[in-house]
């Protein structure tokens, strides 16, 4: 259990430390993705959707049109200050997830400091585009630890929303018997994709069909073979012509055969769901499934294994394996960067999806009864 100084209403400095960090990081560093953004929230105001959703370019917006909604009031500022509120606000969500995690999973604050130092690599990216991963890191540590069926359905939306590939949470909802929660989040996600409608229905038209062409643009394709892209699809479009057009098949068989290895460890939750109180873990494991499987999973992604690192380090001083665990994810997925070892050989390393390999470890290690010792 926490100590007196670690109760929520005593913020330890690693906490206000990595909160702080982040307000001057952010602030700072170039925020090449908030550029996005904030060009999108104002372009929203200017030009209509069609300025919105500038199809023919890299690096254009393509969320959802109800995100061009919220960054619209980023967009009345000057994009400096802009940042500036940006930053603060992720600063802000980074600390109220980083108390739920110690409130509700009693994870002290070195354990989370550790976790965050394993995604280094992960946190340079995040720090240098200011893109929504923080974001999403808060919305589904307040999903998942909220008493509100509905606050959780809403977060989950939105996570959907932001990034498709949430939708595979639907694996451990239909194990947890969650039809409820599946019911609530269909719900939300309906009621988020009518909001364009304030804008009429002429504009609602218009930024569907400008949004799903975005999905079509070439410019997507190019984006597959990305080094920074560490998911199994990436790897795969990197030696596209070597696997003579079988992309898709060893995709899906990949990622079914990784799965399997997560679905094994839960096997016992096809003849009996868990308790309520082991649905975070279970969620919190499929994690590294996520960023296998997904077709786009960027470097900064894995900072969504923070709170799973932070286990086991917490766990490690108990566990060996969980120590051994948290080692090798840290070679991976930080000590093989381009500040250790040097941007060419680092290239290499990702150009070979070798950071993946940290996945495959906390997808084996990371199920409940590993998770649930030493932690409880």
């Amino acid at each position: 259990m926490p100590t007196h100084a670690s109760r929520p209403g005593f913020p330890p400095k690693i906490v206000l430390a990595i909160v702080l960090l982040t307000v001057v990081w952010l602030s700072l560093g170039l925020a090449r993705d908030f550029h996005v953004y904030w060009h999108a929230g104002a372009a929203l105001r200017t030009g209509g959707w069609a300025a919105v959703y500038q199809i023919s370019e890299l690096n254009a917006f393509k969320y959802h049109p109800i995100f061009a909604f919220f960054f619209a009031p980023f967009g009345l500022l000057p994009e400096q200050v802009a940042k500036v509120a940006w930053a603060v606000l992720n600063a802000a969500m980074l600390f109220d997830a980083q108390q739920r995690w110690r409130r509700h999973w009693h994870l002290d604050s070195v354990a989370i400091g550790m976790g965050y130092l394993c995604v280094g690599h992960a946190l340079f990216w995040q720090y240098d585009l200011a893109n929504v991963t923080f974001a999403m890191l808060w919305l589904w540590t307040v999903a998942l630890t909220s008493p509100s069926q509905w606050r959780q359905a809403l977060c989950y939306a939105v996570l959907i929303a932001l990034k498709p590939f949430w939708l595979a949470l639907l694996v451990p909802w239909l194990l947890c018997r969650r039809f409820a929660l599946i019911g609530r989040v269909v719900a939300m996600l309906g009621a988020l994709s009518v909001l364009p409608l304030v804008a009429g229905v002429n504009g609602f038209v218009t930024a569907y069909h400008r949004w799903f062409a975005t999905f079509a643009d070439p410019w997507q394709f190019k984006t597959y073979a990305s080094h920074p892209n560490q998911s199994w699809y990436g790897l795969l479009y990197r030696n596209l012509d070597r696997l003579d057009g079988h992309v898709p098949l060893l995709w899906v068989a990949g990622s079914a055969m990784v799965g399997l290895v997560w679905l094994w460890q839960w096997r016992d939750a096809v003849r009996r769901p868990p308790v309520t109180s082991d649905w975070w873990m279970m969620e919190l494991s499929l994690a590294p499934f996520i960023l296998w499987t997904a077709p786009l999973s960027w470097i900064h992604h894995q900072v969504l294994l923070w709170p799973l690192l932070a286990i086991a380090w917490q766990q490690g001083r108990g566990s060996p394996l969980a120590r051994g665990v948290w080692v090798a994810c840290a070679v991976l997925l930080t000590i093989l960067s381009e500040s250790i070892i040097g941007r060419p050989a680092t290239l290499q390393v990702l150009l070979w999806g070798i950071p993946m390999l940290a996945y495959i470890v906390l997808i084996w290690w990371g199920t409940a009864n590993r998770m649930r010792m030493g932690t409880m």
